[in-house]
């Protein structure tokens, strides 16, 4: 089986596991915004107007219906990576799963969090790297607050659906501003810290109108250009 063919067979599983679609191509194709003669043209085993699911839209469909990344193919995966149980029925995971989540600007944290629409298509997405919620979203962090353990420029996954513990780097809304601190939880009262040793007022009590946007779950930094 190649690759065309297993994300032909995935697509149909969508159509048909999906209780959105109930078993119907044109739902499916609707949900997606394309129309219904080009998704069954994906679907057709053969003729000359089949089309193939190439790698970008394969990854767009992902991110769409909130599937894992590289859902698509996992059909074509080695043995060892299916022995490891990597499953996922469609329309179904509510949990965690690794997914596609949107890169947002520092500035929009607040309103990502608190939006209750979607973000929009023309939002860029990055595949995080673990298991997370769907209300997850990555933010770049800036700045030499939370040296050395985060460097400036780190991608940060930050998942709103944690509760937040004793010792876990959140993201924090304070007033107009948004920070990213290490949450210490003592009996005196919470508090957070900044890590850089050298930064000034790096213990701070955590003010009563505090709200906790989500705790950071992982992180990535390029190593090569």
């Amino acid at each position: 089986m190649n690759i065309y063919d297993a994300r032909r067979n995935r697509l149909r599983e969508v159509v048909e596991s999906d209780k959105r679609f109930k078993g119907r191509p044109s739902r499916l194709a609707a949900f997606l915004g394309r129309q219904p003669s080009y998704l069954y043209r994906l679907l057709k085993d053969s003729g000359e107007d089949r089309k193939n699911l190439g790698e970008e839209l394969a990854r767009e469909f992902e991110r769409e219906l909130g599937l894992p990344y590289g859902w698509f193919d996992q059909d074509v995966l080695s043995e060892q990576a299916r022995d490891r149980g990597i499953t996922y029925q469609a329309g179904v995971n509510r949990g965690l799963s690794q997914r596609w989540v949107p890169l947002v600007p520092w500035a929009k944290v607040f309103s990502t969090v608190t939006a209750a629409s979607k973000p929009r298509s023309s939002t860029e997405w990055v595949a995080c790297p673990a298991p997370c919620s769907t209300r997850t979203f990555a933010v770049r962090h800036t700045g030499e607050a939370m040296a050395p353990d985060y460097r400036h420029g780190e991608l940060l996954f930050v998942d709103p659906e944690q509760t937040a513990r004793h010792g876990d780097d959140v993201i924090v809304r304070i007033d107009e501003l948004t920070v990213f601190k290490r949450l210490h939880i003592t009996p005196e009262g919470s508090y957070l810290v900044s890590l850089n040793p050298d930064f000034p007022d790096r213990i701070v009590a955590m003010p009563s109108q505090a709200i906790v946007l989500g705790c950071v779950i992982g992180s990535w930094v390029q190593r090569r250009a």
